[in-house]
């Protein structure tokens, strides 16, 4: 006996979007707090239909897009997003994007780096380590 769901489901992928996303890990280094950080990560769709990003969500709420894509079939695209630190502290998020894809509906990847208060105050701290002038 055919399992139905696995034969609806099989049918659905061989006619929809198939996402192929390599980046699992973002190094940002160091930003200012309360400052953004803009990047993109390439997304390709190798499926019949087109790829969309329906949702964005890291547990920061510190990663956004101005804009939710689609990916056009046998093509691929960068997707341009945005890292807002609004604490000094060093980070490792995690970051995942909701596709179309019935075959991997989530992708995951991590976004590491450091915010401090101010880059002025430790480019100065590193270059004049006795703090005098």
């Amino acid at each position: 006996v055919q399992d139905p769901i696995q034969t609806v489901s099989a049918d659905s992928v061989a006619k929809s979007a198939k996402v192929f996303f390599k980046t699992s890990i973002i190094q940002i280094g160091t930003i200012e707090r309360l400052t953004s950080y803009d990047f993109t990560i390439n997304l390709s769709n190798t499926g019949v239909a087109p790829l969309k990003i329906e949702r964005i969500l890291s547990g920061c709420h510190c990663v956004t897009s101005k804009e939710l894509f689609s990916i056009a079939p046998n093509t691929s695209a960068d997707i341009p997003l945005s890292f807002r630190g609004t604490e000094a502290r060093e980070f490792d998020e995690k970051v995942i994007l909701r596709v179309n894809d019935p075959a991997t509906p989530y992708l995951e990847f991590s976004i590491k780096g450091n915010v401090v208060n101010s880059l002025r105050k430790n480019n100065m701290m590193q270059t004049n380590p006795g703090g005098g002038f």
